[in-house]
């Protein structure tokens, strides 16, 4: 069941890792409200695309970890903005990051009921590239240090567009 759906028949790749290091009490380097769908479309048209998020160490909400919108990919890809280069830094908390979800595009229970997803090192979390999440707040005096992994159709109508590929 975790396992994406394909609609073509192709299998299902890794398409993208990261490891992100988040220093402590860093509010600048931090991603606001999103879905990664916002960033990788060319992937997630398909409907065949994952994320893991890996902690390299315990994460609770002191350290920063994941904090999410239950159930929120059932609204599907919604719109995102964009910040400038200069402008990841500023905004609110939510709106940091390169890519943000507006949050007058929320409704005021979603904003309210954002959940922190504990998990211990080599705990895995699996999400849909459309569930809005961003990233927890770092309070703690370590460095946080997670991977993440997304899995994608690369044959998705997207992709090939973008790249030329057929």
């Amino acid at each position: 069941q975790l396992y994406p759906k394909n609609d073509n028949g192709y299998q299902t790749n890794i398409s993208e890792v990261a490891m992100v290091m988040q220093r402590p009490n860093d509010d600048v380097f931090i991603n606001g409200i999103h879905q990664d769908s916002g960033f990788f479309s060319e992937y997630a048209s398909s409907n065949a695309s994952m994320i893991v998020w890996i902690p390299m160490f315990d994460c609770f909400k002191k350290n920063g970890t994941l904090e999410i919108i239950p159930k929120s990919h059932l609204r599907g890809p919604l719109p995102h903005n964009k910040n400038e280069w200069e402008q990841r830094r500023n905004g609110s908390r939510n709106t940091k990051g390169l890519l943000y979800i507006k949050e007058s595009d929320l409704s005021q229970d979603e904003i309210k009921n954002i959940k922190s997803i504990d998990c211990k090192k080599g705990e895995m979390i699996f999400m849909h590239y459309d569930l809005i999440h961003r990233s927890g707040m770092n309070a703690s005096d370590e460095m946080r240090i997670t991977f993440i992994s997304r899995y994608s159709n690369l044959f998705g109508k997207n992709y090939i567009q973008k790249y030329g590929i057929w």
